[in-house]
């Protein structure tokens, strides 16, 4: 099972704690796409989001590279096209989720140990205002 760890130091990786490499843009691209309620969004809500620098077609087509990259990371299912849409499908456990999950159940102490840092800590994406 892959993690995504936001708590301190932004990456992915997997359970037994070996960093699965992939780009900033991409990492943001599915750190947003985790934690949206449907974990669906707009292609075009997502290009405008992460290359809000970029004319319409070159945020497009870095778009479609950074998906590339999050199934070759992921998986080839873990991203599918529905419609204009995209949508995270792969099973990806979130350390911000479980941090949220251990203090909504008043169990502060795990909660502490389970604390990594600062909400994506020392992370920037050039070029995307809308995301940062």
């Amino acid at each position: 099972m892959l993690v995504l760890r936001l708590l301190g130091r932004a990456e992915l990786g997997t359970a037994e704690g070996t960093v699965v490499p992939v780009g900033a843009k991409p990492l943001a691209l599915l750190a947003y796409l985790r934690l949206i309620p449907r974990r669906r969004a707009s292609r075009a809500l997502l290009a405008d989001l992460l290359w809000s620098d970029a004319d319409e077609e070159r945020a497009r087509a870095s778009l479609r590279q950074a998906v590339m990259s999050l199934r070759q990371a992921c998986g080839e299912d873990a991203i599918r096209s529905v419609g204009p849409d995209l949508e995270l499908v792969a099973d990806i456990a979130c350390d911000a989720d479980a941090f949220a999950a251990l203090v909504r159940k008043a169990r502060h102490v795990e909660a502490v140990d389970a604390y990594g840092g600062e909400f994506f800590a020392h992370f920037a994406l050039p070029g995307a205002r809308g995301f940062e």
